[in-house]
């Protein structure tokens, strides 16, 4: 109990990740509006100075593919599940960095310690040191082994999904449903998969412990969105602020599995000339950790699908609030809304 009032405190994001939007005086929803833009303001400067890390760029891309190819399955679970839409896109999130830091530990500690090479692919087996030398032999054992990592962490990728999932719920104030680890153990063991409460309880802290107990390095969009659609309402009560949500919420569900494409023909637009941006997916992830980015041109997105006579006017709103050029909101929501509504 302790460690998960702990986690409460440190996760997800500066403000309530899944507060009762729509019950927020105007006063509130401009503080948390200035809250989460000075976050993405120190997240954008932090990935400007970190792209210049190979290792960083790696596991950014890793981040990504992964969330792409878990999102659908994750997507279809948390509703059959009948989970908060804040969970579900916690979840994929949480999947998709877990495996990114976890594999980047590993390729490092297989590939660059000079001091010895860890055989973690196996949970169960003892760390064994050995001499690192620069033979063909060696290069070929660090390859073997990495080969046998992707496969074991490939077998347990349904795990990892169901242990974020469980985890996300737990963090959720307004929890529903009978998630638990026991609902858990028995979805996997209908599924084929040999795993009790044990195994489970295990996932949880192999996850945890990757990010270190703190949750709160996770980007997450609804926040950013719930906050922006109660503030275009504030503005003008005709927007209607739950069917704009409910249609941000299906544009995220379309969004996450095709997260990968979309990135990369958006960042074609974008201009980082003074960042001297050395690959073309350098661009790709700068924008991908852009989250209020994301919220705009998701909310505006759902305002034109909503009503399209009122798409000019939020454009005009979400860019005097966020700074975001009304170009950007324009050019993210056009190329959002041409990926999802293929």
């Amino acid at each position: 109990m302790d460690l998960l009032k702990s986690l409460k405190k440190n996760s997800l994001s500066d403000i309530p990740w899944n507060f009762s939007y729509g019950l927020l005086s105007f006063e509130q929803v401009k503080d948390y509006c200035t809250t989460l833009l000075d976050k993405n303001s120190s997240v954008m400067k932090t990935v400007e100075k970190e792209l210049l890390c190979h290792e960083f760029h790696d596991k950014c891309l890793l981040n990504l593919m992964l969330k792409s190819y878990a999102a659908e399955y994750m997507t279809n679970l948390c509703d059959t599940w009948r989970l908060h839409d804040e969970v579900k896109f916690a979840a994929i999130e949480m999947f998709g960095k877990f495996h990114a830091l976890l594999l980047s530990q590993i390729y490092e500690t297989i590939y660059e310690r000079p001091e010895k090479t860890l055989s973690l692919y196996n949970q169960g087996q003892s760390n064994q040191d050995t001499t690192v030398c620069n033979s063909k032999e060696q290069i070929t054992e660090k390859n073997n082994q990495w080969n046998q990592t992707l496969e074991h962490v490939a077998k347990q990728m349904e795990l990892r999904a169901v242990s974020c999932i469980v985890i996300a719920n737990k963090l959720d104030e307004h929890k529903q449903g009978p998630v638990n680890l026991s609902f858990a153990a028995k979805y996997l063991s209908e599924k084929g998969f040999n795993y009790n409460i044990d195994a489970l309880i295990k996932s949880e802290l192999r996850v945890l412990k990757t990010f270190q107990y703190n949750l709160g390095s996770m980007l997450l969009v609804m926040p950013h969105v719930g906050v922006l659609i109660d503030y275009l309402f504030h503005i003008d009560q005709t927007f209607s602020r739950e069917d704009i949500y409910v249609l941000s919420t299906e544009l995220l569900n379309c969004f996450y599995p095709r997260c990968v494409k979309f990135y990369a023909k958006y960042s074609l637009h974008e201009n980082h000339s003074e960042l001297n941006l050395a690959k073309a997916s350098d661009k790709m992830i700068l924008v991908a950790h852009d989250i209020i980015l994301l919220a705009c041109g998701i909310v505006t997105s759902a305002v034109y699908l909503w009503s399209s006579t009122k798409s000019d006017l939020v454009i005009k709103i979400l860019s005097s609030v966020t700074d975001v050029s009304q170009n950007r909101i324009v050019k993210f929501s056009y190329t959002l809304l041409e990926e999802t509504l293929k």
